[in-house]
Formats: C-alpha cells, sequence, structure tokens
C-alpha cells in the first residue's frame, strides 16, 4: 500500500490519514508524496483530486459547485489559486463534524479528475493518447474500465 507508506512519512495526522484510508476502500487511486503533502489522484491517470496535508485536506471542487460544497461542510473554507481551481479546505474540527460529507467530496473530486489531463505532483507532464485510450475491458460486462475502477456490472 504505497498511500500508507506516503502518509506515515508525511505524519499525517490520524483523522487525514483515516479519511484517505477509506477512500482507498471505494476509489483506485494514486499517491505522491512532496515535502508538505501527499498528492492524491484517481489510478490510473487523472489530476490532482486532493492534497493531503499533516492537518489539514485541499479537496478539488468544480467552480460552480464550490458554495454547495462550503453549505455541506459547515466550517470548512475555499481556496481559489485560479479562477479554473477552487479547492475545499478541511481541517480536523471540520472533518470530524462532517466525516461522510468530506468522504463524499474526496470521492467526487476523484471521479471528476479521472476524466481531466493527467498530471504529477511538481510536474506538466501529460499521459499520452495511447495510455488515455488503452483501457481494460471488464470480463464481465464487457465495457470499458473507468479510471475509477467502475464498469457496467
Amino acid at each position: 500500500m504505497n498511500h500508507e507508506n506516503d502518509l506515515n512519512g508525511l505524519g499525517a495526522a490520524p483523522f487525514v490519514a483515516d479519511l484517505l484510508r477509506d477512500l482507498a476502500t471505494t476509489r483506485s487511486l494514486r499517491t505522491e508524496r512532496q515535502k508538505d503533502y501527499v498528492s492524491v489522484s484517481p489510478s490510473p491517470i487523472g489530476a490532482i483530486a486532493v492534497f493531503a496535508h499533516r492537518h489539514r485536506l485541499e479537496i478539488a471542487v468544480r467552480p460552480e459547485l464550490a458554495n454547495a460544497a462550503l453549505l455541506d461542510v459547515p466550517g470548512a473554507e475555499l481556496r481559489k489559486p485560479t479562477t479554473a481551481t477552487t479547492y475545499l479546505v478541511v481541517r480536523e474540527p471540520v472533518c470530524e463534524r462532517s466525516r461522510d460529507a468530506v468522504l463524499r467530496h474526496a470521492a467526487t473530486a476523484l471521479d471528476w479528475r479521472a476524466g481531466g489531463p493527467a498530471r504529477g505532483a511538481g510536474s506538466s507532464r501529460r499521459a499520452t493518447a495511447a495510455a488515455e485510450t488503452a483501457r481494460p475491458v471488464c470480463p464481465e460486462c464487457n465495457y470499458e474500465i473507468t479510471p475509477s475502477g467502475a464498469c457496467g456490472c
């Protein structure tokens, strides 16, 4: 479990580590350890959906849904580094009070970012067209398996 090593190396607070562990039970994700955070992206490809810091989470939200996310997670904050990028910032007491909503927003962020350009933390590399189009097919239903691991079953 690579995400466990990344979270341990970061020294993540229990609420951060527990939420990401729960997220990993419902979504296929990949993590990349940076100096001050762990980036969480959909696996196999997709843009960063969550920045897990030691004592806070920053969850990507669609800009047009940001205010609704604030209502859903009382006490959270918004960070808008660009007009196209908005993050729901959640600290420990807020996460403890609204854990289910925070987990839901993190899962939604992974699903959303699975459809976007593939990026690694601290880089601007993009997946090749071949990697984006060559997806496995479910042997049961013969539908293409999405980056989040879903199919038609």
